[in-house]
């Protein structure tokens, strides 16, 4: 075999190669293309059928004691916050008292940033930081709006006695309470700014898909916190919780009682397909 004449039949063949421009694109762009999209296809399906347990940094748990109802208990987040209690293992609750670097030597500022910093640096998917004098502040605003509502009953009590004429009879106590529950409502305000209750934080970042979802679960968990804390306040107002919230809203999944319920997996994975087989010429 002469090594010379295979060296020419390699070199003409190469040269025939680098002329189709098809065969340029399959070798050379399309890999390029594919394997980054069947990457992201794979990590958006593992992503979307398995689901993991988000970590979340809590700075200040301290700062929640006494407070009803509890937004923590036995050192996870209230299963009874949750749509689902089972979607509780979902959440993992990672005290900071237990974590370096959030000592008793920085300040309540300094430990903020301390969190901020070490969701950017990915150690945690988000952090909740609740701020000093919270259940301070919460239990001064339950009585600012209690003595409100004592405060009204009594006015509207002694401008019914007034203006009654005699023999007539007493009103009773519903009709009273319902007078005065929009007066009750305003105690917070008629309390004054240094009563204003302060507001958690929660840090996140949009540079990661896991980041985005502790926010969205946390977010949910935390609002429907806020709603039990309010409900709380009516009720220690003497202000009936219908008041404020007179109906709730039920959600149905058609999707779990029918065959289509991987559809939306299937509708990010054909359009990339498709445009595969239109570059290769399928």
């Amino acid at each position: 075999m002469n090594w010379r004449h295979v060296w020419l039949v390699f070199c003409r063949e190469v040269r025939d190669q680098f002329r189709d421009r098809r065969t340029l694109f399959m070798m050379v762009v399309l890999p390029l293309l594919l394997y980054p999209l069947l990457g992201m296809s794979l990590f958006q399906i593992r992503q979307f059928v398995q689901e993991k347990a988000i970590r979340v940094l809590v700075v200040g748990i301290e700062h929640l004691e006494g407070v009803e109802p509890p937004l923590v208990e036995s050192g996870q987040f209230a299963p009874g916050l949750f749509e689902d209690p089972e979607r509780a293992r979902l959440v993992e609750l990672v005290d900071a008292r237990q974590v370096a670097g959030f000592d008793g030597g920085l300040s309540w500022t300094q430990k903020r940033e301390q969190a901020k910093l070490a969701v950017q640096a990915g150690l945690y998917e988000a952090a909740l930081y609740i701020p000093p004098d919270f259940a301070d502040r919460l239990t001064a605003v339950r009585q600012a709006m209690k003595a409100q509502m004592e405060q009204n009953q009594r006015s509207a009590a002694s401008s019914e006695a007034e203006a009654r004429p005699l023999g007539t009879d007493a009103p009773s106590v519903p009709s009273a309470l319902g007078a005065n529950s929009a007066g009750a409502l305003s105690g917070p305000a008629a309390a004054g700014p240094q009563t204003a209750v302060p507001s958690p934080e929660i840090f996140y970042s949009t540079a990661t898909e896991r980041s985005q979802l502790a926010f969205a679960r946390l977010a949910e968990l935390v609002e429907r916190w806020r709603e039990a804390i309010a409900a709380r306040n009516l009720e220690a107002s003497g202000v009936p919780v219908q008041a404020a919230r007179p109906f709730d809203l039920q959600k149905a999944d058609v999707a779990e009682q029918t065959a289509f319920r991987g559809a939306a997996v299937w509708a990010k994975i054909l359009p990339v397909m498709l445009l595969l087989w239109a570059l290769t010429g399928a």
